[in-house]
């Protein structure tokens, strides 16, 4: 820990700063014409300049009558004569002639990124009466579901287990629901997120292709605001609570519970096995938001959600699987000088699953647990440098039970130093570089050395960036079936194993091209090295002294494109990605360079939301995907015990090469509609309805082989697919307590 204390004290300084005189301090806060905090919006004078915190204030040191210039990329610069006040001044920002917002160039200061809010989500499809974030992410370019079972995204051409969640920075566990409709991070307390392809700040460390950072977006209140909704596949109760005077503390509650297995009833009745799964889940969150003076801030999440799939293969073989997760996350912020802050911040999660199968007694359950904390500090020193530092420690625990006896336990921890300088030159460049230092301790230790780097102009209408990141990752998933599921075992690193490490660069610009008309593209290219997978003999003993994790390299490059339009009540989007996504084991396929599941070659959506009036709201999405590469059987074993001739007879599958079968195209239409209007000027009430995969498509979503008897003696092992979820009509009504509730847009 020597090596880490003394960089410690030479970051701080390198970057230590005697404070600026002023002769006022300047308390202010900037929001939107509806009120909703900016974050990372510049506010400088001739001689200095400060950026919003999260919640949109600022402090600025200045002279009386200072002309202060405010800008953002996304919103019409203003100008404003600043006077020594004591109360706190608001600054209100137009955004610039456009209503959706997808992609913004703003980091911490100024980086680029993918930003999502409630807007966002809001006027996208409402499918199953719930917005959704993740089903958000997957209409924007480069990002990815690969079937139905694996809920997670593929980011840029990686791996779902190579994405972190975070809610402010910090980790918590992936709360996977089946297919990517709904994911239990619900907007309503998790309403900005911000989606990271590449160009990492050096705080996020230990995924390789993507960062997905939630946030509860502080919204002042003066009453209670709740709603209730009630659908024929889910229903759900949402409440916000203000705390006090002024409504600046808060609490926000959801919950939702989903009955799909009476649908699944009516798809099933006339089939012998089914076709849709008596599926069921429930998620819980909750966020706490208070001030506790001036200077300090206090804020919490809690995540709790839980699955339910008993799946039936075929007549003979019943499986029945559950999971779960649960989080939290503690925050405790300190604004200082010159709109610093400090954050001190604390977060536990855990992930469990338990897998049953009737025909042979089978019983095996997976739990890893994490507990962590952190120290950041954002400071920018002059108008043109900032910097952003931290400290973060991490501890996981992993265990591994077979038949509810045998049991396997392993564990590591983390350390990580990290910082970034950003500098202004002017107001048209910014340059970041940051590096992340993490130590590694588990069955061995090692320091890893991240580096990141980031140019960034912006012109008027054009923005231009290029990047460069460095990440690690120190855990994988072993498949639990031929296809990732929620119920794939995490496994940390071996006595002999690297961090898997990515090399990351990507390219890109964003041009408006007429008012409304925006057109954004990118080229990247990422080299992985010492990635993991799992040699087949590792799923014979499962314990993690006998899981033989291997070690292999790998590449992904590609172009993504998209066009935006909003006029006035329409927006419509189209997106293309073209990718490249190979590895390679010395260990899987003798060697051969393969495409695992999530080379999806090409990818496309099209996304189309008009207001009709203020009362009706329509919305469209289709998605088209290449077909995956998927994992067949190439023949079955016969097991029976000939010394007694009435057991059964079970038939194992045998796998040859990986990833050698390719699936057909998926695609589907999702299309909505709602109807919004107030009840008696106090209170609303929505009605949204639609059908998610329109026309039916079959996405085959695996394949299996069945044995069918074909006289007395003989039997034939067929090869059958099965898709998830078909064809799925919907309809909700939720009530709101507030007469402006579930207004889109």
């Amino acid at each position: 820990m020597s090596k880490l204390s003394l960089f410690f004290f030479a970051f701080v300084l390198l970057f230590s700063s005697q404070s600026m005189m002023g002769q006022t301090i300047l308390n202010g806060r900037v929001v939107d014409d509806e009120g909703i905090a900016i974050p990372d919006v510049l506010i400088s004078t001739n001689t200095q300049s400060t950026v919003s915190d999260d919640d949109g204030f600022f402090v600025l040191s200045i002279s009386n009558d200072s002309l202060l210039t405010i800008t953002h990329v996304n919103y019409e610069s203003k100008y404003i004569v600043a006077r020594k006040r004591k109360e706190t001044i608001v600054v209100e920002l137009k955004l610039k002639s456009r209503q959706l917002e997808e992609v913004s160039i703003v980091d911490e200061s100024k980086v680029a990124s993918d930003r999502v809010d409630l807007h966002e989500i809001s006027r996208m499809n409402v499918l199953f009466g719930e917005s959704d974030v993740i089903k958000y992410l997957v209409t924007l370019p480069g990002i990815a579901s690969i079937n139905s079972f694996d809920a997670g995204i593929s980011v840029r051409g990686g791996s779902t287990t190579e994405n972190a969640f975070l809610v402010k920075g910090m980790r918590i566990a992936d709360p996977t629901h089946i297919t990517s409709l709904v994911t239990a991070f619900d907007p309503y307390v998790l309403s900005r997120s911000t989606v990271y392809k590449s160009g990492f700040p050096s705080m996020y460390n230990g995924r390789l292709s993507g960062y997905v950072d939630m946030n509860s977006e502080t919204i002042e209140i003066e009453e209670v605001e709740a709603e209730l909704s009630v659908g024929i596949i889910s229903s759900s109760a949402k409440v916000a609570i203000p705390i006090g005077k002024g409504g600046n503390n808060q609490i926000k509650f959801s919950a939702r519970q989903t009955y799909l297995h009476l649908i699944s009833t009516m798809y099933n009745r006339k089939s012998k096995t089914g076709t849709l799964p008596k599926y069921g889940f429930q998620d819980y969150s909750l966020s706490y938001h208070g001030r506790i003076s001036d200077k300090w801030s206090l804020s919490a999440f809690g995540l709790v959600s839980g699955d339910e799939l008993p799946f039936e293969l075929t007549q003979n073989d019943n499986q029945h699987m559950q999971w779960n997760a649960q989080s939290a996350v503690v925050s405790l912020d300190r604004k200082l000088k010159r709109n610093g802050s400090l954050k001190i911040l604390g977060g536990v999660n855990g992930n469990e699953s338990v897998f049953e199968q009737d025909s042979n007694d089978q019983y095996i359950s997976s739990e890893a647990n994490n507990q962590s904390v952190s120290v950041r500090w954002d400071q920018p020193l002059t108008q043109t440098f900032a910097y952003h530092m931290g400290y973060s420690y991490e501890r996981n625990d992993y265990s591994l039970s077979k038949n509810e006896r045998d049991e396997s336990i392993s564990n590591n921890s983390m350390q990580s130093l990290y910082g970034d300088l950003i500098v202004f030159p002017n107001l048209n460049w910014v340059l970041t570089g940051g590096i992340n230092m993490t130590y590694y301790e588990g069955l061995r230790s090692f320091y890893d050395v991240s580096p990141r780097v980031k140019v960034e102009y912006l012109l008027d209408d054009l923005e231009l960036w290029v990047d460069y990141a460095r990440t690690r990752q120190y855990e994988e998933k072993l498949p639990f079936f031929a296809i990732r599921s929620p119920m794939d075992i995490p496994v940390p690193l071996g006595d002999n194993n690297q961090s898997a490490r990515c090399d990351a660069v990507s390219l890109g610009a964003k041009y408006e091209l007429l008012e409304g008309l925006k057109l954004t593209s990118s080229v990247f290219f990422k080299r992985l090295d010492y990635i993991k997978d799992f040699s087949a003999s590792s799923r014979s003993n499962l314990e993690f002294e006998y899981i033989e994790m291997v070690e292999g390299q790998g590449h992904a490059y590609g172009v993504e494109a998209e066009l935006v339009w909003t006029h006035q009540k329409l927006s419509a989007g189209v997106n293309y990605t073209y990718l490249e996504s190979k590895r390679q084991f010395d260990e899987i396929n003798e060697g051969d360079v393969f495409s695992p599941p999530f080379d999806i070659t090409s990818s496309a959506g099209v996304s189309l939301s008009y207001a009709l009036n203020r009362h009706w709201f329509m919305s469209a999405f289709w998605t088209y995907t290449s077909g995956i590469y998927v994992t067949v059987p190439e023949g079955v074993a016969v097991a029976k015990d000939i010394t007694n001739p009435g057991t059964t007879v079970n038939y194992v599958p045998i796998y040859g090469d990986r990833y050698y079968y390719r699936l057909p195209a998926r695609h589907r239409l999702d299309l909505g509609i709602s109807y919004r209007r107030p009840v008696k000027n106090k209170h609303a009430i929505k009605f949204s309805g639609g059908t998610y995969n329109t026309y039916n498509h079959k996405n085959v979503d695996f394949i299996y082989l069945e044995a069918e008897q074909t006289s007395t003696y003989l039997v034939s092992f067929v090869p059958k697919s099965r898709m998830v979820l078909p064809f799925v009509p919907y309809l909700s009504i939720t009530f709101y307590l507030s007469e402006k509730g579930g207004q889109n847009g």
